[in-house]
């Protein structure tokens, strides 16, 4: 895509760099700082000469990840760019999380009673995406290289190391903070889910026409790489599992072995959450469940159910009913005839 197709030209050959300090409202000695392309700020101590601030959160699958979170100035700065810039190149077709009209139903829906699936899981996705990749993405699509060095600053960073301070060392291994003590994308970043996709073009171009040559579907959803077919792609499976883990090891990701299956169709083909065997469906446990506290709610009222105690426990509610619609309209009109039903009180949460 040429660079004269985004609202952003900056093909001037004069001052390209002033040119993006006027775009971003900001003076040269600004953007030098917010730009810190040598990381001068984030070596000092704790405080407001600091562009990040660190937490440590739980991984649904066990163990911790950094969050990275820029302050107020910074963040607004890269919401600036994310949707004068990087909204506006599209992402490959295989792509589907953070994405306009595509979501985990249009990840899973190529899938649905395939034969077999092989689901691939990368490690430190965001971490793994190195300030090199988010250089060279900016070349290509056309901008001059002081432009591209400050736009690439300006959405990258490296974690200090007291960002892990208190952090038990088996969270994250020496392999691990490496990356994140390299030049990458953040965490916490609007910027970061976007640029994450585009800097996976090549991945995606290449597992894209991989998978073809064995009849196969292949879809990526953040970081969880998703195959299916039938005969072909069963039979050649310990082969094109193989080769997948080194196209994507030689595009600089990382693999999580333990995660990596092969979902014959007879057994639970689960994916995501869901159930893929014919099509897609909530793991029957987890509707179950769900219908049973609708029930209840609204037999009982809902405070009876809200054990978490949570502020708006109707949106949360509300939330879980709408994905399921997605998923299956069918089960979820099901549901939201019950939440319906439900008779909200001040104890229950607003509604």
């Amino acid at each position: 895509m040429s660079v004269l197709l985004l609202p952003l030209a900056l093909t001037s050959r004069k001052n390209p760099p002033g040119e993006l300090a006027d775009w971003l409202c900001l003076s040269n000695g600004e953007l030098v700082w917010f730009a810190d392309r040598h990381g001068f700020r984030d070596q000092t101590v704790e405080g407001p000469l600091r562009h990040y601030r660190y937490r440590c959160l739980p991984k649904r699958s066990g163990g911790l990840r950094l969050l990275e979170v820029p302050k107020p100035r910074l963040m607004n700065i890269q919401r600036q760019i994310l949707h004068g810039i990087f909204d506006k190149i599209p992402p490959h077709n295989a792509a589907h999380a953070f994405c306009p009209g595509r979501s985990v139903a249009t990840y899973v829906a190529p899938h649905a009673g395939q034969q077999v699936l092989l689901h691939v899981d990368l490690q430190d996705f965001f971490p793994s995406t190195r300030a090199s990749r988010v250089h060279a993405l900016l070349r290509t699509v056309g901008y001059p290289e002081r432009v591209a060095r400050l736009l690439t600053a300006l959405c990258t960073h490296c974690a200090r190391s007291d960002a892990f301070d208190g952090v038990d060392s088996e969270a994250f291994d020496l392999r691990t903070r490496q990356r994140y003590r390299q030049s990458h994308l953040p965490q916490g970043a609007p910027t970061s889910p976007a640029l994450a996709n585009l800097c996976a073009w090549r991945l995606d171009v290449r597992l894209t026409a991989f998978a073809a040559r064995f009849g196969a579907a292949y879809t990526r959803y953040a970081d969880d790489l998703l195959f299916s077919g039938g005969h072909d792609l069963q039979r050649g499976m310990t082969r094109f599992r193989i080769l997948v883990l080194a196209i994507a090891l030689n595009e600089g990701f990382s693999i999580q072995s333990r995660k990596t299956r092969v979902l014959l169709q007879s057994q639970s083909q689960r994916v995501a959450g869901l159930v893929l065997n014919e099509h897609p469906n909530p793991i029957r446990q987890e509707y179950d469940r769900l219908k049973a506290q609708l029930f209840n709610c609204v037999r009982h009222g809902p405070a009876s159910q809200n054990r978490e105690e949570r502020a708006n426990f109707a949106q949360h509610l509300r939330g879980k009913i709408a994905y399921l619609k997605m998923i299956n309209p069918q089960r979820g009109s099901k549901l939201q005839a019950l939440f319906d039903q439900i008779q909200w009180g001040e104890s229950g949460g607003s509604d």
